[in-house]
This record gives C-alpha cells, structure tokens and sequence, in this order.
C-alpha cells in the first residue's frame, strides 16, 4: 500500500538575527542570537492604502511644481507684456507704473538708437476704448516724417485728480515721433480727404472712443476728461500698425 505525502505549502521565512555584548569574566563577548520568522505579506486592503497613499504624495508634488512655475510665470509676466505682435517691460518710477515700447533702429542725433516710448495706461486694458475705423499712416512711408495735426480746443482742461491729463497727454504723442510721425498742435487743422498728413480731432463727447472719419483723420471723443487714456490707445493702435508695416515690408 502506497502512502500519500500531504503537500504542504511551504511558508515564508526569513532569519532574523541580533548581536549582544555581554561581559564574561571580566573580558567582553559578542554573542550572535538568531531566530527564524514567518514572513508577513500585505494584504490587499494594505496594498491599496498604500498606493494610495503614494498617489496622494505624488499628487501634492506635482501641484508644488505647478506652483512654483505658475509663481515664476506671474513674476515674470509682471515684468513685461505682449499685445498684437507688439512687446513691452512694465517699469516702476517711484509710486508710478509705465509701460514701456521700445523701437530699434530710430535715428536721432545723427546716430541709430533705441527710443523708448512710455505710456501710463496697461495697452491691454484700453482695448475697452472703441476705435471704429482702422489706423492710416497714410504716405509715411514714403517720407522720412509724417506730419499728424492735432486740433484740441483752448476751454478743454481737466480738473480734480485728472489735472493736467490733456498737458500730458499732448506732450506724450510727441514722442511719435519714434515711428515717423512728426506731432503739431493746429487748432486751425481740418481733416485732409488725400491723406496728406494724419489729423486728430479732439473733443469731449458721452461717450470715450476714437472714430475715423476719414483717411488718416480721427476723432478722439474723451467722457470724463479720459484724454491720457484715448489718445494712448491712439498711440497704441499706431504701435501695432507701425509693427505690422515694418514685419511685412
């Protein structure tokens, strides 16, 4: 008669040992204790809070690495900004921002240049401002200066906190001059139907927006006194253009 062997599953084990020093007769020994120990796996209910435990760790890395590069993004945008093609560095004065378009190669002084332009109003935000009509440098590129006429009447002043926007507004389309546009104040000025020279028309209205009211003729209608904030998006619209005109020529 043939005996059968039970088969029996074997366990897991591993040897677990300790080393003691213990004192003999004065002199110190080691002495190696070791004992064998039933391995112990986890269960899958362990398995699962441990992946999930890792996924969580995992998790909170990946949004500290967000954080970190969205932090830098915002420093960074801080600095400078992007509107139609055109580029700029956002610069503190004392308690007054700027933003600043830099225009490269500009003559001045019998020598080629970097010209800076400084506005006081964010160029994205005066997108708010309508311009009804499209902007015409008209023959600018067939001179070496185009002349713009600004026509404002004498009684337009500013009073309150706005004091003295229409001195700065007027004294900051001068600079223009960076893309060609050479800025005279004529308030004997009318709108030319060829397009001869560029003509602005500035006057107060219910509503702040720019409309064009013929070739290379505009009326800056300013509610409030907002003339830094409409004759800068005037000069915004002819950053774009002069930037399009120069990247496709």
């Amino acid at each position: 008669m043939v005996r059968k062997k039970k088969n029996r599953k074997k366990k897991d084990t591993e040897e677990v040992c300790e080393v003691f020093e213990i004192e003999k007769k004065g002199k110190e020994k080691e002495k190696k204790v070791c004992n064998v120990m039933e391995k112990k796996h986890a269960t899958k209910e362990e398995i699962k809070k441990q992946n999930k435990t890792l996924r969580n760790i995992l998790i909170g890395l990946l949004i500290i690495v967000l954080l970190i590069f969205g932090t830098i993004y915002i420093i960074n945008s801080a600095k400078s900004f992007t509107y139609r093609g055109t580029t700029g560095n956002v610069v503190k004065k004392g308690d007054i921002i700027f933003y600043q378009f830099s225009f490269f190669p500009v003559k001045y002084q019998g020598k080629i240049v970097t010209y800076n332009i400084y506005i006081r109003n964010d160029p994205r935000k005066l997108d708010k401002i309508p311009f009804e009509g499209e902007m015409d440098f008209g023959a600018i590129f067939n001179k070496s200066y185009h002349i713009l006429a600004v026509n404002i009447s004498d009684d337009f002043t500013c009073e309150g906190d706005k004091q003295g926007d229409d001195i700065i507004s007027l004294a900051n389309m001068i600079n223009l001059k960076a893309i060609g546009i050479k800025v005279m104040r004529d308030d004997n000025a009318t709108c030319d139907p060829e397009g001869r020279y560029m003509y602005i028309n500035i006057k107060e209205g219910e509503e702040s927006k720019i409309t064009q009211i013929g070739k290379s003729c505009y009326d800056l209608i300013v509610k409030d006194c907002e003339i830094l904030k409409v004759t800068e998006r005037f000069m915004v619209e002819a950053f774009v253009k002069y930037n399009e005109q120069i990247n496709a020529s």
